[in-house]
C-alpha cells in the first residue's frame, strides 16, 4: 500500500466531527464554479497559498516564485488538509490513464519494440512502455492484474537496479562485488563516506537490510554523490573527474 493510500485510509477511518453551524448559502448568482487542475503545479501552489501551507521552492527553477509540489510535501500538508491527499490521488490515476492506456489489437495483445535507447545501453521499450510497469499502490496491482500471458505462456518479471554495477562484478569475476552490487553498493559506499562502513562480512540478507537503512538515513543528493563516485570508479575515473561530476 503506498503512502497515498495509507493516508486515505486514516482519513477515511478518523471519527467524524461535529461541524461548525454554517452560514446561509450565497443565493447562485454570487457563486462561480472554477475549474481546478490538480495537474498543474501552479494551481496547487494556489491551494497551498490559500490553507497557508509554506512549500518549499524548486531546486532546479531561478525563478523565486516557482515552489516544488513533489509528493512529499503535499503528504505532509495533507496531514492537516486532506484536500491535498485528493489531489495526489488524482495526479496518480492521471497519470496511470495518460502512460499506460495502451492500445490493443483485434486479439486484445499489445505489442512494443525493444531496443537499447538509453546511454547506458540498458534494454528499453518503446511504442508501448510494457516493460515498466507501476507497482506499490493498490490501483497498481489492480492494473498488474489486468496483465495476461496467453494460454502456455507466464509473464516474468525481471529487476535491473544496479545492473550496471553487477556487470563490473561478473567482468572481474568476483562474487563479492556482485552481491554487494545486488545488495547496494551506492549505499555502502555512502555509509563509508559517512564514517558508519557497513561490515562486508555479513550475510546477503542482512547486508541487504543495511543497505536500504543506509538508504534512507543519508540524504537524497549525499547517495548521488556516491553513485556517481562509484560508477566513475568502475569505469576508470579519475580524482579529479570524480569530483567535477560531484559539484
Amino acid at each position: 500500500m503506498s503512502d497515498i493510500d495509507t493516508l486515505l485510509t486514516e482519513l477515511d477511518s478518523a471519527p467524524v466531527k461535529k461541524p461548525r453551524a454554517k452560514r446561509p448559502p450565497l443565493p447562485n448568482k454570487y457563486v462561480k464554479v472554477c475549474d481546478f487542475n490538480p495537474d498543474s503545479y501552479l494551481e496547487v501552489q494556489s491551494l497551498a497559498a490559500h490553507f497557508n501551507v509554506r512549500l518549499p521552492h524548486r531546486k532546479d527553477s531561478d525563478d523565486e516564485n516557482a515552489l516544488s509540489t513533489e509528493k512529499k510535501f503535499l503528504l505532509k500538508a495533507a496531514r492537516k488538509y486532506p484536500v491535498f491527499a485528493k489531489v495526489l490521488a488524482c495526479k496518480e490515476r492521471w497519470k496511470m490513464i495518460s502512460t499506460y492506456k495502451w492500445k490493443l489489437d483485434a486479439n486484445n495483445r499489445i505489442h512494443y519494440t525493444i531496443g537499447h535507447h538509453p546511454s547506458t545501453w540498458r534494454k528499453s521499450c518503446r511504442n508501448i512502455n510494457a516493460q515498466n510497469i507501476p507497482k506499490r499502490s493498490a490501483l497498481a496491482d489492480e492494473f498488474r492484474r489486468m496483465v495476461i500471458a496467453p494460454p502456455g505462456h507466464v509473464i516474468m518479471a525481471c529487476d535491473s537496479s544496479a545492473i550496471e554495477a553487477v556487470l563490473v562484478g561478473y567482468f572481474a569475476q568476483s562474487p563479492r562485488y556482485i552481491a554487494l552490487a545486488k545488495a547496494g553498493v551506492h549505499d555502502w559506499f555512502n555509509s563509508v563516506v559517512h564514517n558508519e562502513a557497513i561490515d562486508l562480512h555479513l550475510d546477503d540478507a542482512a547486508l541487504r537490510t543495511a543497505c536500504q537503512e543506509a538508504k534512507h538515513r543519508y540524504d537524497k543528493p549525499s547517495r548521488e554523490t556516491a553513485k556517481r563516485v562509484v560508477h566513475l570508479s568502475n569505469y576508470r575515473g579519475t580524482p579529479s573527474g570524480c569530483s567535477r561530476s560531484t559539484r
